[in-house]
């Protein structure tokens, strides 16, 4: 099984887009697939499920505010991941997913009054278990999936963290504009301190069950760009190239600008990847996310 959280600081970038279409793309070529959606906003959960449903069914105690509640009342009655699951069909194609809650952003600031410590090794374990929540309970799921994509906050909170701490790879994608790219160096600056500080402590405690940590950067995909016959439009490249140049690994396929196909999307509850059309510019997006599933497969072999 591997795991690969979806994260770019900058919001509006494509990130749960990307998770979306990869999801039900890996689905349909066989794979076990599971997403977990670890953003307040919800709108991984509400592209597949819609809200009035989300609200009925799963809002009160199936969602991950009440994976993480149990720790926040400092309660030994730990709630399994796998209770959590939604079975989910999209199309006739299997792809299940953890729903995230709009009270998420809540439980990221009772997690950090977690971290205090009255010496340096209580620190050290208080740190460990705030931040390895997550990783414990999908190592619980390595029989059942081949494939688990956290989508993250655009922000590098506790939860974003937990998502960090249990995953293999992260996935970052990107508008090839200056911000966008900027945030792509910072990311990978900040998970590096993040896996230093992580490590340093694992070494300081006596724990067989925590391990050290190590999450790869998969790759950059550059999203919204522009493309001129059949490529990305110069100025577009230019980050590309930029990026590549820093030595980021950066994903071949890319995501074109599409606001009428893309936005449209979530309310169908169906990517847009399976919106099947004759129309050359329909044609040429599912072509451009099947090529993007492709590679990805690849990248983390699966």
């Amino acid at each position: 099984m591997k795991v690969v959280s979806v994260i770019n600081y900058k919001g509006g970038v494509g990130k749960t887009t990307v998770t979306a279409n990869l999801a039900v793309d890996i689905a349909a070529k066989g794979r076990r697939v599971l997403m977990i959606d670890v953003d307040p906003q919800t709108n991984l959960t509400f592209s597949f499920i819609k809200s009035v449903d989300w609200e009925k069914q799963y809002a009160n105690d199936k969602t991950l505010k009440d994976f993480f509640r149990p720790i926040l009342i400092e309660s030994d009655k730990k709630i399994s991941l796998e209770s959590l699951i939604i079975p989910h069909t999209v199309n006739g194609i299997n792809v299940d997913i953890i729903s995230s809650h709009l009270d998420l952003i809540n439980v990221d600031t009772e997690l950090a009054a977690n971290l205090a410590g009255g010496n340096e090794r209580q620190l050290a374990s208080n740190y460990l278990k705030v931040h390895s929540y997550l990783r414990r309970e999908i190592k619980g799921l390595k029989e059942k999936y081949d494939l688990i994509l956290i989508d993250c906050a655009p922000n590098f909170n506790i939860v974003t963290k937990n998502a960090l701490t249990a995953s293999h790879h992260y996935l970052t994608p990107s508008k090839m504009d200056f911000l966008s790219t900027f945030g792509v160096t910072q990311l990978a600056r900040h998970v590096r301190l993040f896996i230093e500080t992580y490590n340093r402590h694992v070494k300081t405690i006596e724990d067989s069950t925590i391990t050290a940590i190590g999450p790869e950067m998969l790759g950059v995909v550059a999203t919204m760009v522009d493309l001129h016959e059949g490529t990305l439009i110069a100025a577009h490249q230019e980050y590309w190239t930029a990026l590549k140049s820093a030595r980021y690994e950066m994903f071949d396929s890319w995501i074109r600008d599409n606001p009428t196909r893309y936005a449209a999307a979530p309310s169908s509850n169906i990517p847009v990847i399976l919106h099947k059309g004759s129309d050359s510019t329909t044609l040429g997006i599912v072509n451009e996310l099947e090529a993007l599933g492709e590679e990805f497969m690849r990248k983390v072999g699966i």
